[in-house]
């Protein structure tokens, strides 16, 4: 939506101001749509059609042979250090495949007036999905976990990239941050109380990641634990009544000789029913309390992640995703006092999670709400 409300600002926008709003969330949702359709019934039928996907993608194996190999039939056997097929064969083939569908889904989402970054992602998440194994596709669980790790995108992206990205790419973009920030006006009273009153909205907003964790948990009917008490008091009752059937069989026959046996009379008492067996539903009380705990640590881990809004408070006050000479929607001191909020909220993030850990951690993983 910046690029589009950064255009309401010239004279063409006001002539078609309904379709300027419209459009990119139209795209945006047709993207959403129409993507994993696309996805499921061609792309993902193509990339396993007699396995060409698998040939390519991931490196020889004794039963699998490199998709050069098969089709211009060259290549040495293939050894440790030299030959076709090896690992970095694969990641090239992989990393090639990727740089294919991110022009692809930015080009798409860049002409239907869409963000680019909602493209992106989208082609990540369909070489995800289309490098997943077909059910059926292998003999047993171990090989098709084994095909699923050959075929890892994220595997050849780290191998292949992650270095650059590390070294490079990461320092060029917090720097290209930096740069922009007027550091002398980053200290201005105004702007930084402004900017802690936001960090403490913007703090509030990321701690609500949580409640749907309260709401299940107030919503839900029966917990895991009760459920398996259920299944587990039916042959319970079962073996109850076992025991009362032969009760009731020792009485009625005759007397016999105790040939060594204990003395101790052979009619059992009635079973006492199980406390977990017949555990009530805990009341809403139990189950808000029990979900505190849970939702904070949920809530307090996703105010550390502010990464992202740096970068969609650049493209706000630059005016545009594609990088057009529009004014942007956020001034100086907008920009500044966001700054602040997401650098406060990056900095109590960890240290909330990490004082939810020490204090209430075994209540984060036990409790009614998993």
């Amino acid at each position: 939506m910046i690029p589009a409300l950064s255009a309401l600002n010239t004279d063409v926008a006001h002539s078609n101001l309904a379709w300027t709003i419209i459009r990119p969330l139209l795209s945006s949702v047709l993207m959403t749509i129409v993507t994993p359709l696309v996805a499921r019934y061609i792309l993902r039928p193509l990339f396993w059609y007699r396995r060409i996907g698998e040939r390519w993608c991931s490196p020889s194996r004794p039963d699998k042979p490199w998709g050069a190999k098969i089709v211009f039939g060259c290549g040495r056997e293939n050894t440790k250090s030299e030959g076709w097929g090896v690992q970095v064969h694969a990641d090239a083939i992989r990393v090639l495949f990727m740089v294919l569908f991110v022009s692809a889904f930015a080009a798409i989402a860049f002409y239907t007036s869409s963000s680019i970054l909602f493209g992106v992602y989208l082609a990540g998440c369909v070489l995800s999905y289309i490098s997943q194994p077909p059910q059926g596709s292998h003999a047993n669980e171990h090989e098709t976990q084994s095909v699923t790790e050959a075929l890892s995108f994220e595997g050849a992206f780290s191998r292949m990239v992650g270095p650059i990205q590390q070294y490079l790419m990461t320092p060029l973009f917090f720097a290209s941050i930096g740069f922009a920030i007027p550091f002398v006006a980053l200290w201005d009273p105004k702007v930084l109380w402004r900017g802690t009153l936001y960090s403490l909205a913007m703090g509030a907003g990321k701690l609500a990641a949580g409640i749907p964790i309260i709401v299940t948990t107030m919503m839900a009917r029966d917990t895991p634990q009760i459920q398996q008490n259920k299944k587990s008091f039916i042959p319970r009752i079962h073996h109850t009544l076992l025991r009362l059937v032969q009760k009731s069989n020792s009485r009625t026959s005759r007397p016999t000789a105790n040939f060594g046996l204990s003395s101790r009379p052979t009619t059992p008492s009635l079973a006492v029913p199980d406390r977990a067996a017949t555990k009530v539903q805990p009341t809403l009380a139990q189950r808000f309390k029990s979900s505190l705990v849970p939702a904070l640590f949920m809530g307090s881990a996703m105010v550390a992640r502010g990464e992202i809004g740096l970068l969609i408070a650049q493209i706000a006050k630059n005016g545009s995703e594609h990088g057009s000479s529009e004014e942007g929607l956020l001034s100086d001191e907008a920009f500044l006092v966001c700054i602040w909020a997401i650098l406060l909220c990056t900095l109590v993030g960890p240290i909330s999670v990490g004082f939810v850990i020490r204090w209430w951690g075994p209540r984060v993983s036990s409790g009614i709400w998993r």
